[in-house]
C-alpha cells in the first residue's frame, strides 16, 4: 500500500519509522506542506499528478490545522483513506470547513487519536463501560512543547477531550481557570455530564515532568486507574493506526472507531473552554 506523507515537522519522523516498520505500507514520498500548497497555485491539479504518478492509496498529513484545510481543500476527489492529526481546528472560522464537509468524504479520515489506536487502553474502557461511573479525573500533561502556531490547549486537550467525548454526553463546563508556568500553560477544566458524571481535568504544557493517567470511580467510590504504558513496543497506537487503515481499505467495515467525530467533538468542546476563558 503507497503511503504520501506530507509535513515536515519533528512529528513526521514518527510516521516515518512506523510506515516503514508495517510489512504492508511503502512511503512513495516524504514533502513538505509548504511546497504543496505553492505548487498547487502554480498547478491546480499537481497534487493529484503526484497521487496518480506514485499511485497512493493512504496520505498521510502531519501539518498544522490551517495547512491541513488548505491541503484537504485539494484531495476532495481523493479515493483513498487520510491520516490526520490532532487538532482538526482551533477556531470557528476552521470549524466551519469541517461542519460543510460530506459523510461520504469524512468517512475515509481516521484521525491520530492515540486512546483509540491503543489495545491496552481499548481493553480498560470495555470493561468501564459497564459500570456506573461517578466521576472522572484525567491528569495529561507534559513540559512543552511550545509550537508556534497552535495554542497550548488545543495541542494537549485534544487528549483529554476525546476520552470524555466517546464516553459521556451533554457535557457542560462549570469552571476552568489557566495558569502560566515558566513551561507554557496549566489548565484546570471541571464539567458535568450526562448522569451528573463530575469531570475534572488538569492538562497542557505548563508541568516540570509527563503525567497520563484516568481515574475513574463508580458508584461506591472505587477506583479503576488507566497510566499509559511507557514501554517500546512494536505494536504502538501509531503502528496500530497504520494497520488499521490499510485493512479498512480493503473492508469498508473495517473501522472500528469513528476518529474523525472524536476529534471533531473534541476540539468544539475546545473552543467552548477557550471562549469560557476569555470570557
Amino acid at each position: 500500500m503507497n503511503f504520501l506523507l506530507i509535513g515536515k515537522g519533528s512529528w513526521s519522523h514518527n510516521y516515518i519509522k512506523t510506515v516503514n516498520k508495517h510489512p504492508k505500507a511503502h512511503l512513495s514520498l516524504h514533502i513538505g506542506a509548504r511546497k504543496v500548497i505553492e505548487d498547487a497555485k502554480l498547478n491546480s491539479r499537481h497534487l493529484k499528478e503526484i497521487i496518480e504518478k506514485y499511485n497512493i492509496s493512504i496520505i498521510v498529513l502531519s501539518v498544522t490545522p490551517s495547512s491541513q484545510i488548505k491541503i484537504l481543500k485539494l484531495l476532495l476527489e481523493f479515493n483513498g483513506k487520510i491520516i490526520l492529526e490532532k487538532p482538526l481546528f482551533s477556531s470557528h472560522s476552521e470549524k466551519n470547513f469541517f461542519k460543510k464537509l460530506d459523510s461520504s468524504f469524512t468517512s475515509k479520515i481516521f484521525v491520530n487519536h492515540f486512546h483509540f489506536f491503543s489495545k491496552d487502553f481499548l481493553s480498560f474502557i470495555d470493561k468501564i463501560k459497564s459500570k456506573n461511573l461517578k466521576k472522572i479525573h484525567i491528569y495529561d500533561y507534559g513540559m512543552g512543547p511550545n509550537r508556534d502556531f497552535i495554542r497550548p490547549i488545543f495541542d494537549w486537550g485534544p487528549h483529554s477531550l476525546g476520552i470524555i467525548n466517546y464516553l459521556t454526553k451533554d457535557n457542560v463546563i462549570k469552571n476552568v481557570v489557566k495558569k502560566k508556568s515558566r513551561y507554557g500553560e496549566k489548565w484546570f477544566i471541571s464539567l458535568k455530564a450526562n448522569s451528573n458524571i463530575k469531570i475534572k481535568i488538569l492538562t497542557g504544557n505548563g508541568f516540570s515532568y509527563k503525567k497520563r493517567r484516568i481515574i475513574f470511580y463508580d458508584n461506591f467510590m472505587t477506583k479503576s486507574i488507566f497510566e499509559e504504558n511507557q514501554k517500546e513496543t512494536e505494536l504502538t497506537p501509531m503502528y496500530t493506526l497504520i494497520d488499521e487503515v490499510i485493512k479498512n481499505f480493503k473492508n469498508k467495515n473495517n473501522k472500528n472507531i469513528d476518529t474523525y467525530s472524536i476529534a471533531f467533538d473534541s476540539c468544539l468542546s475546545l473552543l467552548e473552554i477557550n471562549n469560557y476563558i476569555e470570557n
